[in-house]
């Protein structure tokens, strides 16, 4: 209905269908109708029951530019953003992997590209 709509502020979503029996799932359609800029937010903030990584290439083919300001954050772009959001700060190294096929992802089909506020950040520590 907005195919110019980049962004909807509405919170979080947590699925809960495997929890409860009579949970009527709308991941899937949140993933395929809502503004690309809300699938970075749900790849970050993960509660949809779709892979972290699908939701990530649908942002990428509806046409979303990872290097464009993320909405909650507009000094960082959406790589940065998601790059801060995501890197895991245990030993789950699980995530890790997880954590590394999105961002490369990022690098090789959104053509993301390092920030001078993201060298910064690096050089300070708050990206480690």
């Amino acid at each position: 209905a907005f195919p110019n709509l980049q962004w909807v502020d509405h919170g979080a979503h947590i699925c809960l269908k495997e929890y409860d029996d009579n949970y009527i799932c709308i991941c899937q359609e949140l993933v395929v109708s809502f503004p690309v800029l809300n699938l970075i937010s749900y790849v970050a903030m993960h509660g949809l029951c779709v892979d972290r990584l699908q939701i990530l290439q649908t942002a990428l083919q509806r046409g979303c530019d990872v290097n464009d300001a993320f909405p909650e954050q507009p000094h960082m772009s959406c790589f940065h953003y998601l790059l801060t959001e995501l890197w895991p700060g245990s030993d789950d190294y699980t995530m890790g992997d997880r954590v590394a096929k999105i961002l490369n992802y990022m690098i090789e089909h959104g053509g993301a590209r390092i920030t001078n506020l993201m060298r910064s950040d690096a050089a300070s520590g708050k990206l480690q």
